[in-house]
């Protein structure tokens, strides 16, 4: 499981922002937001995303695991930047289709994951590796019940974690899908 500190000033919950994260993080919401604004439109972005992945940082700053609770060895700058890569995927990363989803709609237009992934993965190494693997150890059958013959395919994953995350931290969420597609079990399977 999880658990969420309160959010206090104390120096125990402050998230150490060292200058390398720093421009880290301010070099890749910027080239997040115009990724988004040059292919999705000037209306896609704005000043809202920006201050989401800000509060979306400091609630998986203050995110631990039941086996990181007492581990003091975590290293700040590595959580500093999963911390960032995770709030750029709920912000923008998810929003956008996969390769494979644009093949099968025969959709040479849209932007892809991909493409971002490519973009934001020279300033954030590994961007796309670090949102799969807390994806996985997010959402897996330790921390949630799954109706049989649900499969635990990446859409579900994503549509759970975003969900709890966007209850969690009172962001608004809006998944969009196919009828019948995995939102409705992710909503069951995150209800119960």
């Amino acid at each position: 499981m999880f658990r969420v500190d309160s959010l206090s000033n104390n120096s125990e919950t402050q998230m150490p922002l060292e200058e390398y994260v720093q421009e880290m993080l301010t070099k890749s919401i910027l080239k997040a937001q115009e990724f988004c604004e040059k292919h999705l439109g000037r209306n896609s972005v704005s000043q809202r995303e920006i201050q989401r992945c800000f509060n979306l940082i400091g609630f998986f700053w203050n995110m631990r695991y039941d086996d990181e609770i007492n581990d003091h060895e975590i290293q700040y700058q590595s959580r500093a930047k999963q911390c960032i890569a995770l709030a750029l995927a709920l912000t923008y990363y998810f929003r956008l289709p996969t390769a494979e989803d644009n093949l099968q709609r025969n959709d040479t237009q849209t932007p892809t994951r991909e493409e971002l992934d490519q973009l934001l993965s020279n300033i954030i190494p590994d961007f796309s590796d670090m949102i799969e693997q807390e994806l996985e150890r997010f959402v897996n059958t330790n921390n949630f019940v799954f109706p049989e013959g649900v499969a635990i395919n990446q859409a579900v994953r994503e549509h759970i974690f975003s969900i709890v995350v966007s209850i969690a931290t009172r962001t608004p969420l809006c998944i969009i899908g196919e009828p019948g597609e995995t939102l409705f079990f992710s909503l069951l399977i995150t209800f119960n």
